[in-house]
């Protein structure tokens, strides 16, 4: 297809059978852009330079960013969660070996069922939910259980053999104790998108009789590992997805190896050279390791380690330690720059009890090392997140700068 004969059409908040067409209609040698809603859609559409407000039903043709990719693909936009939204490119046949390789590694059938209740539009919701489907012949449905007791019953109405949730979703229905009609067999839970804390899958496990198994992904990449051994390390993601490298640079980085990796950054190409992606791999902000069964182990991001006081200061470290007390509900640390140019953090929480958690948290506080304490400690009803779970970091710190 000559690239004056290709179209651009949106997908806002698109159901099942809407996003096998938009997939369809990509590998047709189209593009596809898929949005959370009308929004963010209209955010999208500004960043590609088209003038119109987006319309599902409308097709456009591409604008002139996109004329140094030729080819077709699908466009997904990053979370944005520590830095500026980013417009990601992934070609079809990227899309097609993402599902390939889900399909396989989760030995899927035709007329297996799988309940995503993630959005489609996220990188996770596409590669485990439609891609995974389009490629196995497996029957792929959507819902947002608001219960726990609506999950079990949803699970009781049809045969689930794999349910995917966000981190947020597996720690909303872990929480409480009323009893539960739990199914003998419980669907394999596949989770990702943001840490998941050893406390949280402790108490989902005791209420439903299984850990939810870790995945490692971005919306670069799309699948990348998946932990099924049943048990549950707080950081382990597991072994690579077939045909998924992933190695450790020099700088502890992990990095990416794969067909399913991205063109390219849409409009930034500095960024794309700088992230690997002209080279057919993605270099992550994540620290890692690979530990001696092939495991990927994740051990912070790149971009949180900040210089304090002359010394390295990992907020990861803190968070998973505070997380795993069980005390608060959500916790987060954020780091901010004073006017003197000094870096300084801040403890943000969400408690379970009323203001229970904010002695705890100070006496926590001071039995660190000086460079590692909070100068302020902040309650919040809730802590701002993504549809996935993820802490809007973005978000906190101008929460923190603005006094809250």
């Amino acid at each position: 297809m000559r690239v004056s004969q290709r179209r651009l059409r949106f997908g806002i908040d698109p159901s099942v059978e809407q996003a096998d067409a938009l997939v369809r209609w990509a590998r047709d040698g189209n593009v596809a852009v898929l949005a959370e809603d009308a929004t963010a859609a209209a955010e999208i559409a500004a960043q590609l330079g088209l003038d119109d407000s987006p319309s599902p039903e409308t097709a456009y043709h591409p604008p002139a960013g996109l004329a140094e990719h030729p080819g077709g693909g699908v466009v997904l936009r990053t979370s944005g969660s520590s830095g500026r939204p980013k417009l990601v490119l992934r070609a079809p046949a990227a899309l097609d070996e993402e599902g390939d390789l889900v399909a396989a590694r989760l030995e899927l059938a035709p007329g297996d069922g799988i309940l995503c209740c993630v959005p489609l539009h996220h990188a996770f919701g596409l590669g485990v939910g439609t891609l995974a489907a389009r490629a196995s012949g497996a029957v792929l449905t959507t819902a947002n259980p608001r219960t726990p007791r609506a999950l079990t019953r949803m699970l009781a109405e049809r045969p689930v053999r794999y349910l995917v949730a966000s981190p947020a979703q597996i720690a909303h229905w872990s929480a409480g104790d009323a009893e539960l009609d739990v199914p003998a067999r419980f669907p394999v839970v596949i989770t990702a998108g943001a840490p998941l804390g050893s406390a949280v899958a402790d108490r989902f496990r005791r209420r439903f009789g299984v850990y939810p198994a870790q995945q490692y992904g971005s919306t670069e990449t799309g699948s990348v590992t998946v932990d099924l051994s049943g048990g549950f390390t707080e950081g382990r993601v597991g072994r690579p997805y077939p045909r998924v490298e992933v190695v450790v640079s020099a700088a502890g980085r992990l990095v990416v190896r794969s067909g399913t990796v991205a063109v390219a950054y849409l409009g930034d190409p500095e960024a794309s050279r700088a992230a690997g992606l002209d080279r057919g791999e993605f270099v992550t902000q994540d620290l890692g390791a690979v530990d001696e069964a092939g495991d990927v182990v994740l051990l912070g991001r790149v971009d949180r380690i900040a210089n304090i006081d002359g010394k390295k200061f990992d907020p990861g470290l803190i968070e998973r330690s505070v997380s795993g007390d069980g005390v608060v509900a959500e916790f987060a640390v954020v780091l901010t720059t004073n006017p003197d140019g000094i870096t300084e953090s801040s403890w943000v929480y969400a408690s379970r009890d009323g203001d229970g958690a904010d002695p705890h948290l100070r006496e926590r506080a001071a039995r660190l090392p000086a460079y590692q304490r909070p100068k302020r400690i902040l309650r919040l009803d809730a802590l701002p997140v993504s549809a996935l779970g993820k802490v809007d970091h973005g978000a906190l710190r101008s929460l923190v700068e603005g006094g809250h």
